[in-house]
């Protein structure tokens, strides 16, 4: 499957952040997207993810045979995590787990008890999880993503709030979990997406 950014442009109060973002991002392909704070890159993300219309230009999925994904087939198909989601905190971890996959399909091969403990948080699994840490709540919200099953993983800013531990535990996660799927990651950390083996730079793109 392959993600066509088709001429994306976005513009916020007669600004553009960028223009003319003109790419392929193939099956399996680890990209990171670059630039400082302010510069675009959530926003970028949130276009692949189909969860905001550029400005300018098309965001869409293709797969293989050349079909274009409708809508409903694109959000689907994509899995997308970002420091500033909310989690639901009244629930607690346990009930978060069976709230979030009635909606989307865990990975084959695992069950929904074999996760907190794979996310160090095996004691925590009927803790409301408005008690959790930040670093602990970014564990789950990394970990819902990439255990979803869809082929394409959208990381931002992956390891705000994670201790070394945390990072550690990171690495193990995309090396273990994110095989043979399209992982891209908004960063301007080199230690978030050292994985990755291309790079796209919105500054390249600046309006």
């Amino acid at each position: 499957m392959e993600i066509s950014l088709d001429r994306i442009g976005k513009r916020y109060r007669g600004n553009w952040i960028f223009r003319g973002v003109d790419r392929s991002i193939h099956q399996a392909e680890r990209l990171a997207v670059l630039g400082p704070n302010g510069s675009g890159k959530s926003t970028l993300l949130q276009i692949m993810a189909g969860l905001l219309l550029p400005s300018e230009g098309e965001a869409y999925l293709m797969e293989g045979t050349g079909r274009r994904l409708s809508h409903e087939e694109h959000v689907q198909s994509i899995s997308f995590t970002a420091p500033y989601l909310e989690l639901p905190e009244e629930l607690s971890l346990r009930a978060l787990l069976k709230h979030h996959f009635r909606f989307r399909p865990l990975l084959s091969g695992l069950s929904l008890m074999d996760l907190p403990a794979m996310w160090m948080l095996g004691k925590e699994v009927d803790v409301p999880v408005k008690y959790f840490s930040s670093g602990m709540k970014q564990r789950v919200k990394l970990g819902l993503a990439l255990l979803v099953d869809a082929p394409i993983i959208l990381l931002d800013e992956p390891l705000t709030n994670l201790d070394d531990r945390g990072r550690e535990w990171y690495d193990d996660m995309i090396h273990s979990w994110a095989v043979d799927r399209t992982v891209i990651v908004a960063s301007n950390r080199k230690d978030e997406y050292v994985f990755c083996k291309t790079e796209l730079d919105i500054r390249d793109f600046a309006g």
